[in-house]
């Protein structure tokens, strides 16, 4: 087989993947690899589609807020075709108390069914309204990335499952589908399976959890129009709807442990977020059009896992991004960048610090 020779080898071409290859290939030459046929097979391309500045809290925020004016242009600088479309989000409890973004404006039951006309008021004790929640044109994102990667001459390996990771002197060799790649440095982006990946390099897996997400989609009813109406969360995860290409998007709000995997969804979840809608709402679901599920792989605190392994210095982890991979896409490829070229991340070092590796594998000291 014979051995090309590139700067960089990224694993996995999901968002995190792609992005960071894309952003990578400015500085150095890139092999991206990825076991499907298409970039974005799992769960990228089963996504909610909306970026949410404070969802995950304190240590996700920065990469999102950082990712934000990437997402608002064209992703290439111009702002003439955003990849933002405003949504807003409505957020809904059956009582008070819950925790409400200083951004967030609290809204009152009329305010609600004015807003989205099929709730049931009766049941409405505490509401909010956060109108920053914008929908991500996640496909467009893709392919800005996807064409970044090649006019930065990176190569895409489609069909290239990994199977083999061996060191070679300070660097790597990648085995590929039918390929063998030298590198110098590995960058882990292979999202459920990020943890198997460091175990075929010899690298301590960090303890990443995939965790299933279910969706599908449903007619509305004739007389009512959705396309306006925000985003609906019900704050205590029992689902969340929002109008999507002429029908409604829906989930179960799901977690449920599973294995990396082409992930299927579960009939009983769509079934009892149907009767939870059903209960909250006057959509009278009787049948849907299409389910669909996701993994999402948090880290044990839930935290990004972005930097040097510290073991192994030439081994980076670009993984854990649970449900908010693509939010904060830019920002982590930024990072990752940044990371390997010596020049100055997009988020603080705090932030830097809360995502990385050390924190999940022991001592930091070693360098291998």
């Amino acid at each position: 087989m014979p051995t090309t020779t590139v700067d960089f080898v990224v694993i996995g071409a999901g968002i995190a993947g792609l992005s960071a290859a894309a952003e990578l290939a400015a500085v150095g030459s890139v092999a991206l690899c990825e076991a499907e046929t298409q970039p974005a097979q799992h769960t990228t391309g089963r996504s909610a589609a909306t970026i949410i500045d404070w969802y995950g809290g304190a240590a996700i925020s920065p990469f999102t807020v950082a990712s934000r004016a990437w997402l608002a242009s064209d992703g290439s600088g111009r702002a003439d075709s955003p990849l933002l479309a405003g949504r807003g989000l409505l957020a809904v409890a059956q009582w008070q108390g819950h925790h409400r973004p200083d951004r967030a404006a609290a809204v009152t039951a009329a305010d609600v069914l004015t807003m989205v006309p099929v709730m049931r008021g009766e049941l409405i004790a505490d509401a909010w309204y956060d109108d920053e929640v914008s929908d991500i044109d996640v496909a467009e994102v893709l392919q800005v990335y996807r064409r970044l990667l090649v006019e930065r001459n990176g190569r895409l390996h489609l069909g290239a499952r990994v199977s083999a990771i061996t060191r070679r002197g300070d660097g790597w060799v990648v085995s590929a589908g039918n390929e063998s790649i030298s590198t110098a440095m590995i960058v882990n982006a292979a999202g459920a399976w990020a943890d198997e990946i460091a175990t075929l390099a010899g690298v301590q897996p960090v303890g990443l959890q995939p965790l299933r997400r279910t969706m599908f989609t449903f007619r509305h009813p004739p007389a009512v129009d959705p396309k306006d109406w925000p985003m609906v969360l019900d704050l205590d995860d029992r689902y969340y709807f929002k109008a999507d290409a002429g029908q409604m998007m829906a989930s179960p709000v799901d977690e449920t442990v599973d294995r990396p995997c082409d992930a299927r969804p579960d009939e009983i979840d769509v079934a009892r977020a149907i009767d939870e809608l059903n209960a909250a709402t006057t959509f009278s679901i009787r049948s849907v059009t299409s389910t669909w599920a996701g993994l999402r792989t948090f880290a044990p605190d839930r935290g990004l896992v972005i930097g040097r392994d510290p073991h192994s210095s030439s081994f980076l982890w670009c993984a854990g991004q649970g449900g908010f991979g693509i939010q904060t896409a830019p920002a982590v490829a930024a990072t990752i960048t940044a990371i390997v070229a010596g020049t100055e991340p997009p988020v603080s070092a705090e932030a830097l610090a809360a995502a990385s590796p050390a924190r999940l594998t022991g001592r930091a000291g070693a360098q291998a």
